[in-house]
């Protein structure tokens, strides 16, 4: 009985040893993946790649934890069975110690006593005195070693739940991360509006330069255009990701629909520069104010729609 619970238990230490050394490796795998996804996106992978990533560590994680709690499972089926039969082993040396402390068992005192002599050349025979039994100490022996077992199948099992949680906390942590890198993606900085920025920003560059009605007018419809899309872009998006875009902008988040009008405004002011004092926009409309030191090719009133230009 002896032999054949301690083989099980190798069996079970060297199983758990096997799982703990996979887990640690694939927890080692999942953080180095979640360090190379920003510099993955960066490069040009695009967040398709790193959503599919994503889904094939998620899904090795639950067939891990599938596994874990299998293997758990028998376990904890096993270390029932070693308790219940620990239990039976302390039983049966208890019965087996009481029989053979039991005044006036003959069994017991032969076997504990040494090989009588005859009383009548020597001395008067005397009452003997019980010895402690090699086999109560050999089950002694054994029920400390199945409970020192036990102790350990219990510290692995606390091993394996402290494994699982932390990869837990990186897998959250990964799902933040792709939010995060998913809201990042979706903002309008790399939009097909580069050609317009970058013209604007060459008339910047010329300084504080007088711009002529026309230019103007030009200059306008571009940033009508530039707030439409961007708009359009905002419109989709759901609560937390317009605190998001609030927090990284600089805009303070009133309601839902005025806060993405406030950041259609502020990158079109980032991107073209605030509105000029003179032109005054009303319903896709630039007026420009006319004074009476301006030229009289500049003087007039010019009205610019947004769809003459489109």
């Amino acid at each position: 009985m002896k032999k054949e619970i301690s083989s099980r238990l190798d069996s079970i230490r060297e199983l758990l040893e096997s799982k703990k050394g996979n887990g640690d490796d694939e927890v080692a795998k999942l953080r180095l993946e979640i360090e190379g996804l920003p510099k993955a996106l960066r490069d040009g992978q695009g967040a398709s790649t790193s959503e599919c990533i994503f889904d094939k560590y998620e899904r090795e994680i639950e067939e891990e934890r599938a596994r874990s709690d299998r293997g758990l499972t028998a376990m904890e089926g096993e270390i029932a069975r070693l308790r219940s039969a620990n239990e039976e082993a302390v039983v049966a040396a208890d019965v087996w110690k009481s029989e053979a402390l039991r005044p006036g068992n003959k069994r017991g005192s032969i076997v504990v006593t040494a090989t009588p002599v005859p009383g009548v050349r020597t001395r008067a025979r005397t009452d003997s005195l019980l010895s402690p039994s090699v086999e109560d100490l050999k089950l002694k022996e054994k029920v400390e070693h199945q409970e020192h077992e036990i102790e350990l199948l219990r510290e692995w099992r606390l091993r394996e739940l402290k494994g699982r949680r932390e990869a837990e906390q990186e897998l959250k942590l990964l799902t933040e991360k792709m939010a995060m890198l998913e809201v990042e993606r979706r903002t309008p900085t790399a939009s097909n509006l580069k050609a317009q920025m970058d013209k604007v920003a060459s008339t910047a560059e010329k300084g504080k330069k007088q711009l002529s009605p026309e230019a103007m007018a030009i200059e306008a419809n571009d940033r009508e255009t530039f707030l439409q899309e961007t708009r359009k872009m905002l419109k989709p998006l759901k609560k937390e990701k317009i605190v998001a875009l609030c927090a990284k902008e600089g805009v303070s988040y009133s309601t839902l629909d005025k806060t993405k009008e406030e950041l259609a405004l502020k990158r079109a002011e980032k991107a073209f520069g605030p509105v000029k004092d003179r032109a005054v926009k009303k319903g896709g409309v630039v007026i420009h104010e006319v004074t009476d030191g301006d030229e009289p090719g500049d003087g007039s009133t010019e009205v610019n729609c947004d769809s003459a230009t489109s």
